[in-house]
């Protein structure tokens, strides 16, 4: 009888186990770059960092030059979001003169996390995307960003 409440307990145990695993593994919902990022960067981070004003030495228009970075260097490390100075300067407290960006509304946290979450998985990026400045207006009617 012992025998057999041990293997019960065996089978129990493992299929919980798997279950738990497999719950772990369930974190985010994947990010999609058109869903998800490439309107946050168009709406917040184009319009100062593209061809025709690239502050910083900074590009946000192209995948190239997004990966190249600008003046302070790379602006994400892939699958680091922690080191990466996006994520950071998008972080700090309103207040904070390196802010970004530093005019307009500030990124909810929904949109960081996003962020967080693309550059975790490595801030891929569809092949021949280049984007384009947006204005509020543009979002008129539109689902929120977040």
């Amino acid at each position: 009888m012992k025998r057999h409440s041990f293997r019960a307990f065996l089978t129990c145990s493992v299929v919980l186990a798997a279950s738990l695993a497999a719950k772990a593994q369930e974190k985010a919902p994947a990010i999609d770059f058109a869903k998800d990022i490439q309107p946050i960067l168009e709406f917040n981070c184009v319009s100062c960092h593209n061809a025709d004003e690239a502050k910083a030495d900074l590009r946000f228009d192209r995948h190239d030059l997004f990966v190249k970075g600008g003046e302070g260097g790379a602006a994400f490390v892939a699958g680091k979001p922690d080191e990466s100075l996006m994520i950071e300067l998008v972080s700090l407290p309103q207040d904070d003169s390196d802010v970004m960006p530093p005019k307009g509304r500030l990124l909810t946290k929904q949109e960081i996390e996003k962020l967080r979450q693309w550059v975790a998985a490595g801030a891929q990026w569809p092949e021949n995307v280049t984007l384009v400045a947006k204005k509020e207006e543009d979002f008129k009617g539109a689902e929120p960003l977040a």
